[in-house]
Parts: C-alpha cells; structure tokens; sequence
C-alpha cells in the first residue's frame, strides 16, 4: 500500500515539529536545573564566620593565667563589630560580668580587633548570570593583666565560598551594612547564553510556526 504525498509530508513535519519542541524543551529544563537553590544571605554568612572565629579565641584563653570569670573585654570600633560583640560573649559568657574597662574586679583584658571582615564578589568566566562569593573574616587579639603582661593570640583567619545568581544578589544583601554589600563586578562575555541560546530558542519556534503552515497548504 502506498503512503499517499500529502500524509508522508505531514508526517515528516509533525516529526520535525516534536523534534524540535523536545530540543527546546531540554534547553528551558537544562537552564531550570542549573539554577542554584536558595543561598544564605550576606550577613549570616559573615555571622557564622564571627561565631567561629570567636570560639577559636575563647579556646585560647583557658589558661590560669588569663581566667574567663574576670575577663573584660574590649572591641576596636568596626562597624562589624556589633556581631563580633555577640559571638565573643556567647562562648565567653562570664566575661559579661566585666565588660567595663575601667572595672577594678577584672584581671585581665581580651582586646580584639577586627582585621577583616567582608563579603567579595568575583565574576564567573563559566557563568555570566553567576557570581563568586566570599565571605571573609580575620582577628587580631591580645590579653593584658593588671600587671602589665601582654599574650599575643593567635590570628585567626576564616573564608567561605559559594557561588550565586547575579539576579538573588538584593536579596542577599543589607545595604545598610557597607561590608556586607560590595560592588557588583559587570559579567564576562558568554557566547552560548548570550546569542546562541536564545537565537535556538527563537529559531525553533520560526520553524514550527513555518512547518504548520506548511502543513495546511498542502
């Protein structure tokens, strides 16, 4: 039996036609899934990094000579360090107790100075919609007797990496908090997302409509 012209043609179309809806469909759903979930925001990531950070330095100071229950502490101006604050007294809570400088009941004092702490964007060469974050967060500290002993801490030095949507970036950020909110860098050149991408995107869509009327006019 013979195929009649007119059905092979429509069939021929209609494969085509499905063909092309699937590339386009594997196009849209590759895009979806290389999406990434939802990220923690600036802040919370520099917060994270204080509380480490300021565990290490807790752990630096059992010794006898420098005892927690009369521990004052003293931060240097930064405008992190309100955070830096609350980190230090939740792993140093007897030191609450002192926190005047000018107490005559503490022994010691733990300064801390806040050497870095900040959020940096990187521009992505793989990704134009995507951005390299960083969050970075470095202390310098020292305790001083009543004596006049000084102990140097260690430093301490702590980075976080992700990487995310240049298009999540307000959500992420508290403007109010210049460390927190950096300048975005402008995005690298990318050829496949930028021309080659949409231009398949359109492309597939011109033939299906030119294949159906094709159709009908046969």
């Amino acid at each position: 039996m013979q195929i009649p012209k007119q059905l092979s043609r429509f069939s021929i179309a209609a494969s085509l036609a499905v063909l092309l809806l699937v590339f386009s469909g594997f196009v849209v759903s590759f895009t979806l899934f290389a999406q990434t979930p939802p990220k923690p925001r600036n802040l919370n990531l520099l917060d994270s990094l204080m509380r480490t950070a300021s565990e290490c330095a807790a752990k630096q100071l059992h010794t006898p000579l420098f005892p927690q229950d009369t521990l004052s502490i003293a931060i240097a101006p930064h405008e992190g360090a309100w955070m830096l604050e609350n980190a230090l007294f939740a792993h140093l809570k007897k030191a609450k107790r002192y926190r005047s400088v000018d107490s005559a009941t503490f022994r010691a004092k733990l300064t801390v100075r806040l050497t870095d702490c900040a959020i940096r964007y990187f521009a992505c060469a793989s990704a134009f919609d995507s951005l390299a974050r960083e969050a970075s967060c470095a202390l310098a500290a020292h305790v001083e007797t009543q004596d006049g002993v000084v102990q140097p801490l260690e430093p301490i030095s702590l980075q976080l990496r992700d990487t995310i949507a240049r298009q999540a970036v307000p959500s992420l950020e508290s403007k109010q908090y210049v460390f927190a909110s950096p300048a975005v860098p402008d995005a690298a050149p990318n050829i496949w997302k930028q021309i080659v991408e949409p231009a398949v995107v359109i492309l597939a869509g011109v033939l299906i409509i030119a294949l159906f009327f094709f159709v009908r006019t046969q």
